[in-house]
């Protein structure tokens, strides 16, 4: 009944995405035309549009709308997608002039380098990556390059930084509190879930590979550890 439910958000969660890159459109149509509303909505569509293309139909054999026991697939979109509604509709409804273009541009820069880190890892899990992590996959590798040299989340870690860009493209700043307080915290847990999915199955080899690597952010003063 659970797994049943979480199917069902799952499925939800796709309609929010298909939603998402249209709902600009919308709010342009029903909000009173303040400085940015057209340049900085066109931004959000087209970031909203890659990133369902990229999660949802990049790899079509690689969406399952069956939740078997990767739970945290539901958890984590749901707060990902609350971090784009609540930037988008904050910036709508606040019709402020305010929108800083240093902030906004910052905010654009860190969610390049995070569709970067993003596609980094893509290229390097193949046919490996999957929307949930306890996917079976017959052929499977530990892969440890790449990105996957400095950090054994990279994916994450590149989820983590949209979500600090999205809010201050938009100058949401109610919403970059949110994407701290809630979503990184989720994230985070839905990384340990998938750890302890893969030391089952590569068990000493990703041990190692853990012992050598960091989680998510490469910490100055310290260096990852040699295989000899």
């Amino acid at each position: 009944m659970a797994n049943k439910c979480l199917s069902i958000l799952l499925f939800l969660l796709f309609i929010l995405a298909l939603v998402l890159p249209f709902l600009p459109i919308a709010l342009c149509a029903l909000t009173p035309e303040f400085a940015g509303r057209a340049l900085l909505g066109g931004i959000f569509a087209a970031l909203a549009l890659e990133k369902l293309w990229a999660m949802f139909f990049r790899m079509k054999q690689r969406y399952a709308p069956k939740v078997e026991k990767d739970w945290t697939t539901v958890s984590v979109g749901y707060a990902f997608a609350a971090v784009y509604y609540f930037a988008l509709f904050d910036f709508f409804f606040r019709q402020q002039d305010s929108v800083c273009p240093v902030v906004s541009c910052t905010g654009l820069v860190i969610y390049a380098i995070a569709v970067a880190i993003r596609y980094w890892a893509f290229h390097h899990l193949s046919h490996q990556w999957a929307i949930h992590v306890d996917k079976e996959i017959g052929d499977r590798k530990l892969v440890t390059d790449g990105p996957y040299a400095f950090v054994r989340h990279p994916l994450y870690l590149g989820a983590c930084l949209e979500t600090i860009g999205i809010p201050l493209l938009l100058g949401s700043y109610w919403t970059l509190l949110f994407a701290v307080v809630v979503f990184i915290p989720v994230e985070c847990q839905r990384a340990y879930f998938e750890e302890r999915y893969l030391r089952k199955i590569f068990g000493d080899e990703y041990d190692k590979f853990a012992e050598r690597t960091w989680a998510f952010f490469p910490l100055p003063g310290k260096r990852p550890k040699s295989d000899g």
